[in-house]
C-alpha cells in the first residue's frame, strides 16, 4: 500500500515537471531573455574579442610556445588576430600595459585594433620566454 503511494507521487512529481518544462514562456520571459542578450553584447563591447575561428584566419598563429611570426607589421587602425593552435594555454601580453588576452585555450583567438604609430612588443605572461613585436606603421 506505501509503495503504491510513492509510486503515485513520483508519476505526479514527474508528469508535473515534464508540462512545466515543455511551457511556452510568457512574454515577461521573452522580454528578460532580450534584455540579457543586450546587456552582454554591451558589456563585451569594451573587452578584447576573443572566440574561436579557422586556422587559416589567424594573422599570427602560438605553435610549439611561440608567436608565429615573430615580427608583424600592419597599419594604423588595422586588427590582429592571434590564435593558439598549441596545445598549453597562453596569452597575448604587451609589454607596455597596452593589452592583454587572459587566458587563450587551445583554438581560441584574440583579436586586437591598433590605433596609433609605434612598435609594440609583447609576450606570454605564462611563458615569459616567449616573445614578439608588433610595429604599426
Amino acid at each position: 500500500m506505501i509503495a503504491s503511494i510513492i509510486l503515485i507521487i513520483i508519476m505526479s512529481v514527474i508528469i508535473v515537471g515534464r508540462q512545466t518544462s515543455t511551457s511556452t514562456p510568457s512574454n515577461e520571459d521573452k522580454t528578460q531573455t532580450k534584455e540579457s542578450e543586450t546587456t552582454a553584447s554591451e558589456d563585451s563591447a569594451d573587452e578584447p574579442e576573443s572566440a574561436e575561428k579557422s586556422e587559416s584566419s589567424a594573422d599570427i598563429k602560438i605553435v610549439n610556445s611561440s608567436f608565429k611570426p615573430a615580427t608583424y607589421k600592419i597599419k594604423k587602425d588595422d586588427r590582429i588576430i592571434w590564435q593558439n593552435q598549441d596545445t598549453t594555454v597562453h596569452t597575448i601580453t604587451s609589454d607596455t600595459g597596452t593589452f592583454d588576452s587572459g587566458n587563450l585555450d587551445q583554438g581560441k583567438t584574440f583579436t586586437q585594433k591598433f590605433e596609433f604609430k609605434k612598435t609594440i612588443p609583447y609576450h606570454c605572461k605564462i611563458h615569459p620566454n616567449m616573445k614578439a613585436e608588433i610595429t604599426v606603421e
